[in-house]
């Protein structure tokens, strides 16, 4: 019999749960319960997911709370999304809980539609034309990479399920790095429903718009791979690391986790380890010492919008998470390059587009780190003595939980690091393969930079979105902002002084805020009823790390859709629906609907809040100003 509350209402669906949910749906779907008045066609309804629906904090302490899954189903014939919530009893029994239709309404993208729309693109007879007019004959080189198609205010895409498919080519080698051949101007819009091309763009035609492109397909070879390199002789002046001896990791005595399914103890961390299409790795229920930190966390978004203003590229601006789905886009990993030294590893489940349940081997990986040292100090009268203690040292070790997702060109590793002063650490890695854009010769792109003849590196920004569910000491919980300043001239006679300053969040309006790095600024999430040992509040700092600011005008389109992006720092009041900032479903938004900005206009109050009711949300971003060596690989 499983544990319904505690920890085991945190994990993941089992391989078993997923088969069990999707059948029910398939033999039920059309049927009296669900919604028996739509008569929904399999044929044309394809599953996007079927994941926990996890339970609040509240309800994690009730031993009373089922076990709810959710399911996302998307139908093609009439452009529309439905929820099923259906509750997984101990028997083996599955019961419909309630459903949700929501009509003209976007799923992210799914794999299968990846797949189907570059088939569709690839025996287009206008688009092969248009490949011919290039002289790019060969359909087996040819890359076909659809993007998402977003919203720029075309009325005419409404209805439709758009990709915006970009093309590259391979030239002369079935391995041969494409993104070094961009054929520019060229766009294949897909519509999925109809499976067909809606709209075939190429912007770069001559004056007779029938004959060649006015850009040619770059033609230098910019291989990553040593092997394709040494055929084509190439040398850049670059070396692999194949010279550097390794080294090589060893824990003789083992490791310092303990493991039950997907909870971890590790130090004086608990914790429990989550998956799910959308947000990939989640982290839910952390604690310290016995006491509760975080209750979950994740990021939930993540917006790539590039630099051009160009016809062809200014609506690259993916919204990676929401449209595509970071634990969607996971690989499995390969110890000894992707994870080194002792490791274990973490299966997830998902379904297919039937609502058949696969287990995917080795999606997370959990190992140590030795990570330097973490304090020292010598006290050198006792050296003058020589005593043995003058000299004390700590090394740091870290325990490390890390994914990786590959997002078409791109690599984005998530780690989460737990170290042993009772801090954690998201770090995200960016490398892959940088988006390329084609030039004509003599052309000079403001917006990128030149890495080969009539090649260039577009110059973009990603936007990462964390969503820290506050759990601290059991709450209540507020939000203190502290910034560093100088002290007033009457208090600072030697005008050295300065002082640390805080203000209280009182609500979700006046908590929309910004990195200040001229004053320091933190944020701590406090216990309002909990003293430390000198009489203060106990509670756990927020400190902003490396970021940026948007570049693009708030009035931008993809602005309009993530307004999350107005502001590095939010609080809103926990709502169990409310868990993305750009929308539930923010595959073609238009951002006037369920955004962090729609939910903060009411203005709640976020003072005192009880544990797990205190919602942050944080921002961090980098703007990739591309250089010469970012290319072939980051």
């Amino acid at each position: 019999k499983m544990e319904k509350g505690g920890r085991r209402g945190l994990e993941p669906l089992s391989l078993d749960e997923v088969n069990r949910v999707g059948k029910w749906i398939r033999e039920n779907l059309g049927g009296d319960q669900i919604y028996k008045e739509i008569k929904l066609d399999l044929d044309r309804v394809r599953f996007v997911d079927i994941s926990l629906f996890e339970p609040s904090r509240k309800e994690l302490n009730s031993p009373n709370t089922p076990r709810i899954a959710k399911s996302v189903l998307f139908d093609r014939g009439n452009n529309s999304t439905l929820e099923l919530f259906t509750q997984i009893n101990d028997d083996s029994f599955i019961s419909h809980v309630s459903t949700k239709l929501f009509k003209d309404t976007q799923t992210m993208v799914i794999s299968e539609e990846f797949h189907e729309a570059e088939e569709i693109v690839r025996k287009d007879p206008n688009f092969i034309a248009a490949m011919a007019r290039r002289g790019l004959t060969d359909p087996s080189l040819w890359m076909v990479e659809p993007w998402s198609n977003g919203w720029a205010g075309h009325t005419e895409e409404n209805g439709r399920r758009l990709l915006r498919a970009q093309i590259w080519t391979r030239i002369g080698h079935a391995e041969d790095n494409g993104y070094a051949h961009p054929v520019d101007g060229l766009i294949a819009c897909v519509d999925l429903n109809s499976r067909s091309i809606w709209r075939l763009e190429d912007h770069y035609l001559d004056e007779n718009k029938s004959t060649a492109s006015t850009v040619e397909v770059p033609k230098e070879s910019f291989n990553y791979l040593e092997s394709l390199r040494l055929k084509t002789g190439e040398n850049r002046g670059g070396n692999d690391n194949g010279y550097i001896k390794p080294i090589k990791i060893t824990q003789p005595d083992g490791v310092n986790w303990k493991r039950n399914n997907n909870h971890v103890q590790w130090g004086a961390w608990n914790f429990t380890v989550g998956w799910n299409i959308r947000e990939g790795l989640t982290l839910h229920d952390i604690s310290f010492a016995n006491r509760n930190i975080i209750y979950r966390a994740s990021i939930v978004e993540m917006v790539a919008p590039y630099a051009s203003n160009s016809v062809y590229h200014h609506r690259k601006n993916a919204f990676d998470a929401g449209e595509y789905g970071i634990g969607a886009c996971c690989t499995s990993l390969v110890n000894g390059c992707d994870c080194v030294g002792v490791i274990e590893y973490f299966n997830v489940v998902v379904s297919d587009p039937f609502g058949v349940g696969k287990e995917i081997k080795n999606i997370i990986c959990m190992h140590e780190e030795d990570v330097g040292v973490l304090w020292k100090h010598r006290d050198w009268r006792l050296s003058e003595n020589n005593s043995e203690n003058a000299d004390a040292v700590r090394r740091n070790i870290r325990l490390v939980l890390s994914c990786f997702a590959t997002v078409g060109n791109y690599e984005f590793g998530f780690f989460w690091y737990f170290t042993l002063d009772g801090a954690i650490e998201c770090d995200i890695k960016l490398t892959g393969i940088i988006n390329t854009s084609g030039g004509k010769s003599g052309h000079i792109d403001r917006y990128a930079t030149k890495i080969g003849e009539n090649l260039y590196g577009q110059h973009h920004q990603h936007w990462f979105c964390s969503r820290l569910v506050m759990d601290v000491d059991s709450g209540p919980n507020s939000v203190v902002e502290v910034d560093v300043v100088a002290e007033e001239d009457e208090n600072n006679p030697y005008q050295n002084a300065f002082i640390t300053t805080e203000k209280i969040l009182t609500t979700e309006q006046t908590s929309q805020r910004d990195v200040e790095p001229w004053s320091a600024r933190t944020w701590k999430i406090i216990n309002t009823n909990k003293k430390n040992r000198v009489g203060s509040n106990t509670g756990y700092k927020l400190v902003p790390g490396g970021t940026a600011k948007p570049f693009a005008k708030q009035s931008a389109w993809f602005r309009k859709r993530a307004p999350h992006l107005n502001h590095h720092f939010w609080v809103t009041k926990y709502n169990k629906d409310e868990r993305f900032p750009a929308g539930e479903y923010s595959n073609m938004s238009r951002g006037e609907a369920d955004t962090i900005k729609i939910w903060t206009d009411r203005n709640e109050g976020v003072e005192n809040l009880e544990g797990g009711e205190c919602v942050v949300w944080y921002n961090f971003g980098v703007t990739h100003v591309v250089r010469l060596e970012d290319f072939p690989v980051i």
